[in-house]
């Protein structure tokens, strides 16, 4: 939104804003067995192990004002 007015003492051009934003991300972990079991020459050197089934959620909600004036004194 802008504003522009020439009767205060010079000229003013105002300027207003707002900007909202709304994120939102949803993630799915599903594991059919919760352990991984790898091996080197037939010995365990690793063990993975999982916490199933994982789900989240996240919303994120933004909010942004800004207002701006251009003064410009005198009529040039």
């Amino acid at each position: 939104m802008s504003y522009y007015s020439d009767q205060w003492a010079g000229t003013h051009d105002f300027k207003f804003g707002l900007q909202i934003g709304r994120d939102k991300m949803e993630y799915h972990v599903r594991h059919i067995f919760d352990t991984h079991l790898a091996a080197i020459d037939g010995v365990a050197n690793e063990a993975i192990l999982w916490n199933s089934p994982v789900d989240t959620d996240t919303r994120i909600n933004d909010w942004g004002v800004f207002a701006q004036d251009s003064w410009t004194i005198g009529r040039k």
